[in-house]
């Protein structure tokens, strides 16, 4: 497919997903607009254990880009947009979150 709902379905199997982000879940709204929801982050963790703050703060900038190419190989019509970006306030919250949508 070429929708938000395919998008998510592959992040969910990426081999390399899993691995990065131990936590995680999709939503899918309907096929054209749905969330990513990174609980917890491989690299977060070791920037965290390590007390790299900048790389906390600054590091997952690399994924705005990555994620809306992602989206663009799937309809570049996808937008993905961060909603959420490191540092989590408390153990509880998300790392990060995604938005993606279907624009016409």
């Amino acid at each position: 497919g070429n929708d938000v709902a395919a998008l998510l379905k592959t992040l969910q199997v990426d081999i390399g997903g899993g691995p990065i982000w131990p936590e995680f879940r999709c939503e899918v709204k309907n096929k054209n607009h749905g969330f990513l929801y990174i609980k917890r982050c491989r690299g977060i963790d070791y920037w965290a254990r390590h007390k790299e703050s900048t790389m906390q703060e600054h590091g997952c900038y690399l994924d705005v880009v990555g994620f809306q190419h992602a989206a663009d190989c799937f309809n570049p019509k996808i937008k993905a947009r961060a909603l959420k970006l490191p540092p989590a306030k408390g153990p509880d919250e998300n790392v990060c979150e995604w938005e993606f949508k279907l624009e016409e």
